[in-house]
């Protein structure tokens, strides 16, 4: 527990929480360089020096690093974008940096975890946001080329036709390419959302689990849900309430 708030009237206690000790080194700011190296080294250096234990999918951690810079950022912050530049979750549980590809359905422990199911009840309200008239045909980014002088492109997805081009400029191809399959997989998740809110609690829903929905109108339940984000409520009122985001998968 991080903080505690008493208010009243009416009385109201509040406990508020983190996975992590985010008051210890891993916010602080740092600068650093880590060079020719690779993201399970990375990961695995800055666990070690937080006191946590490495908890890292192989097929990410063997992923090579030529250059990443560190400065004045904290070691969450560094591996939170190494995370999103790898389509990754990059997290803190029980102990555990943990750092696995979003989707991968798998504990710390690398368990599988099991997906759940959830049937419509009375009460339940859902909002489906389809973007699928406005969705890209591909992801493209554009790298420096030092050898040729000169700029070029990579893409993930379909070679022609409407795509989301990434801002920034990438030293390497490797690294355009890790950005732009990375921002692609997102945009496929996204292009349908579903946002779920309970009557009744489910305390064992949370991000990263697979959801199959029962009872809900066929353009919904024909597709598979990976939930992206739980919130759990528990009220005087209300009792306990769960509000879900899911991303099509």
């Amino acid at each position: 527990m991080d903080e505690r708030e008493f208010s009243g009237p009416p009385n109201v206690f509040q406990l508020r929480g983190r996975s992590a000790d985010f008051t210890s080194s891993i916010a602080f700011r740092k600068d650093e360089a880590h060079l020719d190296t690779t993201i399970g080294a990375v990961v695995s250096k800055v666990a070690a020096r937080n006191g946590l234990a490495p908890s890292i999918d192989p097929t990410l951690a063997a992923i090579a690093i030529p250059a990443l810079g560190q400065t004045a950022k904290s070691d969450m912050a560094l591996v939170r974008e190494l995370g999103r530049r790898y389509d990754a979750r990059a997290t803190v549980k029980a102990g555990k940096l943990i750092f696995a590809p979003i989707g991968a359905a798998t504990t710390s422990s690398g368990k599988a975890i099991a997906g759940a199911k959830l049937a419509l009840a009375a009460n339940d309200t859902y909002r489906l946001t389809d973007a699928s008239r406005d969705a890209y045909d591909g992801v493209s980014a554009a790298w420096h080329d030092m050898d040729g002088a000169k700029r070029e492109t990579v893409t993930a997805g379909a070679a022609s036709g409407t795509h989301k081009r990434l801002h920034r400029t990438f030293a390497t191809k490797a690294d355009a390419q890790a950005a732009t399959k990375a921002e692609w997989q997102r945009v496929q998740r996204g292009e349908s959302t579903l946002d779920l809110s309970l009557a009744l609690g489910r305390p064992d829903l949370f991000p990263d689990r697979r959801l199959s929905l029962i009872g809900f109108p066929a353009p919904i339940a024909a597709d598979g849900w990976l939930i992206s984000e739980a919130t759990h409520t528990l009220g005087g009122d209300d009792g306990l309430r769960t509000a879900l985001r899911l991303e099509c998968v």
